[in-house]
């Protein structure tokens, strides 16, 4: 009867052992999947932090430009640009008539009070169109520089 005793005991402790096997290799795959979401987590808030950090930089710059002239609806830096998204936030692509090439520039309204727009859906891809010339003058208070309309 011990024997049977003893191998019913054993039988249980084995039990037990493969139990707390199975709910260790459980709680180690939990821990490493908590710290894969954690690491997914960090690295998506890196990404947004970075992409914040870029709008607030380039709204600095655009702030700070020291050879800025207003463009209607724009104060502009000398940078060349072949679209929107070469542009701070906040500024767009200004290009001459049929030129490829333009100027970032700041959207400003006729006040001169900034308006603040993000990339055209084409991004302001292609030929400029310009905006003013003899037959289609500019708002008062701007003058056409180039065909585009400059803030006085």
């Amino acid at each position: 009867m011990d024997e049977a005793h003893n191998d019913s005991v054993l039988a249980h402790a084995s039990g037990q052992i493969e139990y707390l096997k199975t709910e260790g290799r459980r709680e180690i795959q939990r821990s490493l999947e908590h710290e894969r979401e954690v690491a997914r987590q960090e690295e998506i808030n890196r990404r947004v932090l970075g992409v914040f950090l870029g709008m607030i930089n380039g709204f600095a710059a655009g702030m700070a430009s020291t050879q800025a002239s207003t463009v209607r609806g724009t104060v502009h830096t000398d940078e060349g640009c072949l679209s929107d998204f070469q542009c701070s936030f906040g500024m767009r692509c200004m290009k001459p008539a049929m030129n490829l090439r333009g100027t970032c520039m700041k959207q400003v309204n006729e006040y001169g009070v900034q308006q603040w727009v993000g990339p055209r859906t084409d991004g302001g891809m292609g030929l400029g169109k310009g905006q003013c010339d003899v037959a289609h003058p500019c708002s008062i208070g701007f003058s056409c520089e180039n065909t585009l309309c400059v803030k006085h």
